[in-house]
């Protein structure tokens, strides 16, 4: 078995392919325009969601089956048509041009798997089966979700704006130490500050350093 090598890639404004046009195809895309990839779509037939897409100019949809050669020029091809056998034929081609592919339901002709994500502002956890558990995997992302709530979109804002602070404010050989006392405490503090004033009382006084008046008011649409 091949072991995988997680990675998380930025896609703004990469050419990515997707072959299809029904339920799986549409999540690929969505998934895609979050990241804000070149989409383009190629099927016959289309779901609503990728029409209204293609309408607002959001990906370039082609009406028509694709062909072998329809991979070229795309950094990721995602094949996700009812066609095993087009399938394999587009996977082929797209691995011998140099893109990274992923078939729906073929884990044999894939070299990238798209994991179950759980997505927060700046979180994000993924978790991977190499395609032999899909379910399973969707079951543990929410077992995830329930862990890591949205109390971690404030704990990373926090902890965004107070590393630069650290740096400039603590010597070298304490930082990590600091870091770390960080990380175990802030977590709770984000899920029982009930202002941004206590919970830049706390961390002030937990840190040592001073917060300024600018820390409140970063956090503060976290509190509304």
């Amino acid at each position: 078995m091949d072991r995988l090598y997680p990675i998380f890639l930025k896609l703004t404004g990469v050419p990515c392919l997707v072959v299809g046009g029904g339920a799986v195809a549409t999540r690929k895309v969505q998934s895609l325009l979050a990241a804000g990839a070149e989409v383009t779509v190629i099927s016959p037939a289309c779901t609503e969601e990728l029409l209204a897409w293609a309408e607002a100019a959001r990906i370039t949809l082609k009406r028509r089956r694709a062909e072998p050669d329809d991979v070229h020029g795309f950094r990721l091809v995602f094949c996700a048509t009812d066609d095993p056998a087009a399938n394999q034929a587009l996977a082929q081609a797209a691995t011998a041009a140099g893109a990274l592919v992923n078939v729906a339901d073929s884990p044999g002709l894939s070299s990238f798997f798209v994991p179950a994500v759980v997505n927060r502002e700046r979180l994000q956890i993924a978790i991977s089966t190499q395609g032999a558990g899909p379910a399973l995997a969707k079951r543990i992302r929410r077992q995830l979700e329930e862990y890591f709530g949205p109390e971690y979109d404030l704990v990373l804002a926090v902890e965004a704006f107070l590393r630069p602070l650290i740096i400039e404010a603590i010597p070298e050989a304490d930082r990590q130490a600091v870091f770390g006392r960080l990380a175990e405490c802030l977590p709770e503090l984000c899920r029982t500050a009930a202002t941004p004033e206590e919970l830049r009382q706390e961390l002030a006084q937990l840190l040592k350093i001073p917060l300024s008046s600018d820390f409140a008011q970063l956090v503060s649409r976290f509190f509304r």
